[in-house]
């Protein structure tokens, strides 16, 4: 995953779940108002779009599934696959929101949403890590990988001299007697009376 211009960790920003939105009036007399939400829980990203009152859009994008592809509906749910890459807006339906998404995320929320896009704790931050996962899932068809990755140190085996392995070898073997001694004394068979009397 390439991020040429991020301040934060790579991964962080995939890892991190958020809800971030930015509200702005669009009409000269404040009465309407443009409502773009982003909420992003692991890999799945929604974009909400609120316009008018009346106008509602909805979009789904799990980074981290294969085909890559875009939910978009409200109620009704259209899955739009990816065929090649979106050099024209117009050149079928998935790229067509794809340029939709990405213009709203740029025009809406790293224009108006407050703070620093380095800082992931900022609403712009949020949106501008939103907008980087898009860019590398969407425009250039790259899956993500959920796993995190962990780097896991083995410590080296400790040093045995050879008087140290010796003694080891003879407490192994006394260990193997005693538990071979152990099976071969017969215990009385279960439920069995052992008795002293004679007849």
């Amino acid at each position: 995953m390439s991020f040429s211009s991020l301040a934060f960790e790579q991964r962080e920003c995939l890892y991190t779940d958020f809800s971030t939105s930015v509200k702005r009036f669009i009409d000269p007399l404040g009465v309407f108002e443009n409502k773009l939400q982003v909420d992003k829980q692991k890999c799945e990203i929604t974009v909400h779009l609120e316009k008018f009152k009346f106008i509602k859009k909805k979009w789904l994008i799990d980074v981290c599934r294969t085909p890559v592809h875009i939910k978009s509906g409200v109620k009704v749910v259209d899955v739009l696959k990816r065929e090649s890459e979106c050099s024209n807006p117009k050149e079928n339906e998935y790229c067509e929101n794809y340029h939709e998404i990405m213009a709203l995320i740029q025009d809406e929320g790293l224009i108006f949403a407050q703070g620093q896009k380095g800082n992931l704790h900022s609403d712009h931050g949020k949106f501008y890590c939103a907008f980087q996962l898009f860019e590398t899932y969407l425009k250039e068809g790259m899956v993500l990988d959920e796993t995190p990755k962990e780097v896991i140190k083995k410590e080296p085996p400790p040093m045995v001299t050879e008087h140290e392995r010796v003694d080891q070898e003879e407490t192994d073997i006394k260990a193997e007697e005693s538990v071979e001694k152990e099976e071969n004394t017969e215990a009385p068979f279960p439920g069995e009376i052992e008795s002293t009397h004679q007849f």
